[in-house]
This record gives C-alpha cells, sequence and structure tokens, in this order.
C-alpha cells in the first residue's frame, strides 16, 4: 500500500476516532454529573431510625437501589474512562504513525526530486559528451574534405601541366616530323 493512501486511511481512522473519543467524554461528564447528583441526593435525605418497621425497611430498600445505582454508574464511569483512555493512547499511536508516514512521504518525495535533478543533468551530460563526438567527427571529416579538395586541385594542376607539356611536347615533334621532311 502507497505510503499515501495508508496516510490518508490513517487520518479518516483517525478522525473517527476523535469523534468517538469525544462521544465518550460527553459520556463520561454525563455519568460524573449522575454520580454526583446520585451523591448528593443519599445523603440528603436524613435518617430516622425512630421511623416505623414498614417505613425502615422501605428506606431500606430505596438506600439499596440508590446504593445499586451509585455503584453501577460508578462501574459505568471507570469502564468510560478506561475506554477514554485506551481511545487517546490510540490516537496518540495513530498520531505519532501518522506524522511518521508524512516525513516517509517528504523523504520520497524529496529523493524523487534528486533523482530527477540527477537524471536531467546525466541526460545532460550525455547530450554534451555525444554533441561532443559529433563535432570530433565533423571536424575529422571537414579535415579530410579539405585535403581531398587540395589533393583534387593538386591532381588538376598536374594534369593541366602534363596537358600542356604533351601539346607542346606533340607540337614539337610535329614540327621536328616536318622540318626533317624538308
Amino acid at each position: 500500500m502507497s505510503p499515501k493512501l495508508r496516510l490518508n486511511l490513517l487520518n479518516e481512522e483517525l478522525e473517527e476516532l476523535n469523534m468517538k473519543c469525544r462521544k465518550i467524554e460527553e459520556e463520561f461528564e454525563n455519568a460524573e454529573k449522575e454520580l454526583l447528583n446520585s451523591k448528593k441526593e443519599v445523603p440528603a435525605k436524613p435518617l430516622k431510625f425512630q421511623e416505623t418497621g414498614g417505613e425502615t425497611s422501605k428506606k431500606d430498600w430505596e438506600l439499596q437501589a440508590l446504593r445499586n445505582d451509585l455503584s453501577e454508574k460508578a462501574t459505568n464511569v471507570q469502564n468510560l474512562t478506561e475506554e477514554l483512555q485506551q481511545a487517546k493512547e490510540l490516537i496518540h499511536r495513530l498520531s505519532l504513525e501518522n506524522r511518521d508516514l508524512k516525513e516517509a512521504v517528504r523523504k520520497l518525495k524529496r529523493q524523487t526530486e534528486i533523482g530527477n535533478a540527477l537524471l536531467k543533468e546525466e541526460m545532460k551530460l550525455y547530450y554534451e559528451l555525444e554533441m561532443e563526438k559529433i563535432r570530433g567527427e565533423l571536424d575529422t571529416i571537414k579535415n579530410e574534405l579539405r585535403a581531398e579538395k587540395t589533393l583534387q586541385a593538386r591532381n588538376n594542376r598536374a594534369l593541366e601541366l602534363l596537358r600542356k607539356h604533351f601539346a607542346s611536347v606533340t607540337s614539337s615533334s610535329t614540327l621536328d616530323s616536318l622540318t626533317e621532311d624538308f
């Protein structure tokens, strides 16, 4: 799974956990209020030991019901406190993981940028090297062409001299043969 996708999933999970955490905190506060109200109700009722047996058992029953209710609410508060603590720990762990993933994404991005810059530089150097080779080959071809032209010009001059020489030799031998005949 790519770091970016994992980061998005963790962000969504973190958001859900934050909502659950807020809900648990609200429930915790409500339970604390109920517990506080229950504690206020119990001692607020004065105990009358002189009451008759029927009223005493009714009051004992009410007192026991209130104690049970108080115990249940205290257990509920304790459970909510534990859930809240677990949610906070999970949020903290996910926040750390989220931070680590963001750092990994930043590093990966930086490595990609560096890799692209190195590749660009390497391509530039390769291009310059190839251009240098082509320039060298072009200079070699130009020099060969210059030498060929020089040789061609010499050959043309030599050929022209030979023509003139043969033309003069031929005309002088023709004159010699004519002079001999006379």
